[in-house]
C-alpha cells in the first residue's frame, strides 16, 4: 500500500523490485476446532480502478538484488537509490 500510495500521487521515484501484489483485505473466521482461517475478501484498486492483486506495483527503475549479493552483504537497490539521489 505504501508503494502504491506514492506511485499514484507521483511523490517519488521508486527504485527496486516489484511489490508482491498481495493487496487483498484479509478476513478471519474462527473454526470449531479453535483454529483461525484467513482469506482475502476485498480488493484494493488504484485510483484508475485497476486491480494489482497478483501483479504488484512496478517500480520506475527496476533493480533486483541477487541471492549472491544479499549473502555478500551488497544491496544493489540501495546503491542505485543513493546514486539516483546524488544526481
Amino acid at each position: 500500500m505504501f508503494a502504491l500510495f506514492f506511485k499514484q500521487l507521483a511523490y517519488s521515484v521508486q527504485i527496486g523490485d516489484s511489490t508482491a501484489g498481495a493487496l487483498g483485505v484479509p478476513r478471519g473466521f474462527q473454526l470449531p476446532n479453535g483454529w483461525l482461517y484467513r482469506m482475502p475478501f476485498g480488493l484494493t484498486l488504484t485510483t484508475d480502478g485497476d486491480c494489482l492483486e497478483g501483479i504488484g506495483v512496478v517500480p520506475d527503475i527496476y533493480v533486483r538484488n541477487t541471492s549472491y549479493e544479499i549473502e555478500a552483504g551488497f544491496d544493489r537497490q540501495l546503491d542505485s537509490a543513493l546514486q539516483y539521489h546524488s544526481k
